[in-house]
Parts: structure tokens; sequence; C-alpha cells
């Protein structure tokens, strides 16, 4: 038996064309070849024994061999020596391969993140540091990837960024100005501080100030220098004529700052107390709605539910690194994170989706701070609820809310990533989500949680739950599902 290969494809290496195949059985044959030029090409195989021939006619789609990353940096082009910023760098594979990129956090080399690119796809991985010496460049380590059908492997040299860094001013002394204006004494008593209130505030909200005042009192174990926030100091002593909230504590080593803050940071800002609240109804609702669904590809299915991590042990280990009880925690919210494992009917039934539903909080800041005022990042989260290392092999959607809201970078990266593993982000302040509105899966769960079921009328069963809860007679758990059988029943 003879075997031909023609048409518009060449032969890249001789092959033995000439088969002897016994009857009844079967051989197989490898031939590699070369297609001439790209798009819809016709290969042609003819087989001839000594009695007939057989020709037969394939079309084959050849895409030309292109492994090409595109990458771009940004960051502020104006930074504070000493103060933290954020930079990102930006992906997209423009090859028709699938690559493999490798960064490096710019601030510290050795730590460096993987990302996975499919032809077409985009993504952001945002780093954020702070520089000790002023440099007129910034330069960033080399961006390595990798072609993962033939293994070669690519550099792509970032070009240094120009960049102007700025000292921080800060208010080191207050003398000379209060000898041009007069001395200007700390306040001993409630009419004092009073007067001097009223030089900064209308009189109006004296009383809320004052109560914020004498309400709480923080020691510092190093300077404290204040910047563009009213205030009067003596000695070793500074009292804040501004409300906790519109202020921002910031350690820079050898001091501490205290500074006006900005308005992003005051529309992020939560307290302790505010996120708990949001954390929990969050948990409650999230629960009761995923319970409920069923994904729009696969309405046949049977459900497995697990904690990947709980709110009593994301408190237990804040515990354990405070070295404090937990009843010190009391006022904090709990992190938690659920995995719902949507499997196949039957014991051995693979998964078909996976719903990684994550709220977090950082509750090490608002033990010691009492509020945070910093937009989160996807990276942060998933390391910290346990996902640093997910790995997707089937459809992953993560839905993660956070009470700070999100930065930029990373409502970004939500809103146009696609493939198997896809982000839903929640502000829990806002209400907002963000998402790939290409995504029908993610349209579809973003719908089901936007939606509220209509309200209870408020009856005595309702009363009497509401009072249980909040009299600590019945946990969280048992609340929620008498709250479900009373609005079936309505």
């Amino acid at each position: 038996m003879n075997v031909e290969v023609g048409g518009d494809f060449d032969l890249a290496k001789t092959f033995q064309d000439s088969l002897v195949v016994p009857p009844l059985s079967s051989k197989s044959l490898e031939v590699l070849l070369r297609p001439r030029g790209k798009g819809r090409r016709k290969l042609v195989v003819r087989v001839k024994d000594q009695v007939s021939a057989r020709q037969e006619e394939y079309y084959i789609e050849v895409i030309e061999y292109r492994a090409e990353l595109e990458a771009s940096l940004e960051m502020p082009k104006e930074v504070i020596l000493g103060e933290r910023f954020k930079m990102a760098y930006k992906l997209r594979n423009k090859g028709t391969v699938d690559l493999e990129a490798e960064v490096a956090n710019p601030f510290n080399p050795d730590e460096k993140k993987t990302l996975r690119l499919s032809p077409g796809g985009e993504a952001v991985e945002e780093f954020t540091g702070k520089l000790e010496t002023a440099v007129n460049r910034f330069q960033v380590p080399v961006i390595v990837y990798r072609d993962l059908l033939r293994g070669k492997e690519f550099e792509i040299p970032l070009k240094p960024i120009e960049i102007e860094v700025e000292k921080r001013r800060v208010e080191e002394t207050r003398e000379g100005k209060e000898r041009e204006e007069g001395e200007q004494e700390l306040p001993a008593t409630l009419e004092d501080i009073l007067s001097q209130v009223s030089k900064h505030f209308l009189a109006g909200f004296a009383g809320y100030i004052m109560g914020g005042l004498f309400k709480e009192k923080v020691e510092y174990p190093k300077p404290v220098y204040v910047e563009g926030v009213p205030s009067a100091t003596k000695e070793d002593v500074t009292v804040i004529f501004s409300d906790k909230t519109s202020v921002v504590e910031e350690d820079l080593g050898d001091y501490i700052l205290i500074r006006k803050a900005s308005l992003e940071e005051v529309i992020h800002t939560v307290t302790s107390g505010g996120a708990k609240n949001l954390l929990g109804d969050f948990r409650m609702r999230v629960q009761s709605k995923l319970e409920g669904w069923k994904p729009p590809f696969a309405p046949d299915f049977r459900l497995e539910k697990r904690y990947v991590l709980s709110p009593d042990d994301s408190l237990r280990e804040l515990a354990k690194e405070l070295r404090v009880g937990l009843e010190k925690l009391e006022g904090l919210p709990g992190n938690f994170c659920l995995e719902y494992d949507y499997k196949e009917h039957g014991l051995l039934g693979k998964s078909i989706l996976k719903v990684y539903v994550g709220g977090y909080a950082r509750l090490k800041k608002l033990y010691l701070e009492k509020r945070d005022s910093k937009a989160l990042t996807i990276e942060e989260a998933l390391q910290d609820l346990g996902l640093g290392d997910l790995r997707a092999k089937e459809v992953v959607v993560l839905i993660l809310a956070s009470p700070t809201g999100w930065s930029p970078a990373s409502i970004e990266t939500a809103k146009s990533i696609s493939g198997k593993m896809l982000y839903l982000l929640v502000d829990l302040k806002t209400g907002e989500m963000y998402y790939n509105r290409d995504e029908r899966l993610l349209v579809d769960l973003a719908s089901e949680l936007a939606s509220r079921p209509a309200p209870l009328p408020l009856t005595d069963n309702v009363i009497r739950l509401d009072r249980e809860l909040l009299d600590g007679k019945i946990p969280e758990e048992f609340y929620r599902k008498k709250i479900e059988e009373l609005l079936k029943e309505h």
C-alpha cells in the first residue's frame, strides 16, 4: 500500500510511504507537514493498493504562529518620598498561542506573579510600595513570558519612567507661627476648648466634636506631626479639632503623620462597626441567594457547600497574631469564604462550576485604628481568604465583597477578564458590582444578587426574632433560616 500527501501542504520531513497492512488490521502513519500560507487550506491524501485507489480531501484552518505580548506600566507622574503609591502592569496577548507571563514586584524583585493569557486576553497586575530615595527614573524588572505551545521564552525590557519625587512637607514645629499669631496654649477647661473649636468650626458642631475629643485618647511611641488639620499642641500633647473620619494616620517609620483625608479616602472610609454590619448582611443575603440559584448552562446538578474560611476562624487567627483574647475583637467583622461546588449527579459526579463567595476587611487595621479608608485589591483579598493558589480546572467564579470598595486596577481586571476564572466584585458601601458584562454567567449571577425579596410585614414573629438576635439569644444562622421560612409563607 502506497500513501501520498499533497494539496496546499508540503512535506517537512520524508516518511515511509509504503506500508504492509495485514488483513483485518490497522496501522497509523505520522506525517510532518508545512502549510503553504495561512487561512483555509486543502489537504489531499491518496492511498493505493494493488487493485484500487482512494483519495480524501480535508480543509484545515491554518493560523499564523505568533508569540507576542504587549506590556505597559501605569504609575503616578509624581510621588512623595516615603509615601506608598500604586503601579500596575497591563498585559495583552497579541499573538495566536497561549502565553505565560512572569512579572516581578518592582519594590521587591524577589516577589513574582505568574499570569496566563489566552490569545487576545488581557490582565492587570498591581503592586504597592514606596521610594526611600529620590530618583528621576523608575526602572522596573524585565518581564519574562513563555510560549506554552513550543516552550520558547521571551523578554520585554520596559523603558524607565520619568517621575518627580517630592519630599513630604511635615509641620515639624508650630512655634514660629504661634509667635506671630500669639501664644497658643493647650485648652485646659471646657470653655477654653469650646473657644478653640469655634475658631475652626461652626458652633453647631461643637458638641459633636467635643464628644469625639473626650471619647478617644491615643498615645504613640514615636513623634507625631500634624499636616493640614486644625490642632493645638503643648509639650507632648496634641489635640486634633476634627472628626476622626476626616483625618488619616500614617506610620512613616520615624514618625506618625496625621493629615487631612483625601476625597477618595473619605469615600472609602469605613469604621469597624460599619464593616461588621456590611459584611454580616452580605453573608446572610448571598447564602440565601446562592442556595436557590441554578447555573444557566446546568439546570440539573447537586450542590455541595463548605467554608474555606469561617468568620470565627478569621477572628481566632487575628487574636493569635495580636496575642489578645477573642473578647477584645467583639466589635470586628469576621472575614469569610464559602465554596459552592455545583456537580453532576452521582457519587462520582464531576464539578461543572465552582463559585467562591468571600467577604474581606482589613481586620488588624480596624482593630488598631478603628477604621479603614483604603480601597481593596483582588490580590490582597484572595491571599488572606485562602484562595491565593487557586487554579481553575472547571469554570470558577469569585464573588468578592469589600466594605472599602475596590482599587481601579481591580475593577478593570473584573470588567475585562474572561476564560475559566471570572470575577464579580461587590462594593458593600455603594452596592455597585463590577464584572465582565459579556459573560452570561456573571450577568445571571449579578441579577440574582441584585434582586431583593419583598419586605416582610412587621409581625410579632419578626419583632421577636429581631430582639432575640440583637440580645444574642439566637445565632445568626438560625435567624436567617427562620426569616427565610417566613418569607416563603408570605
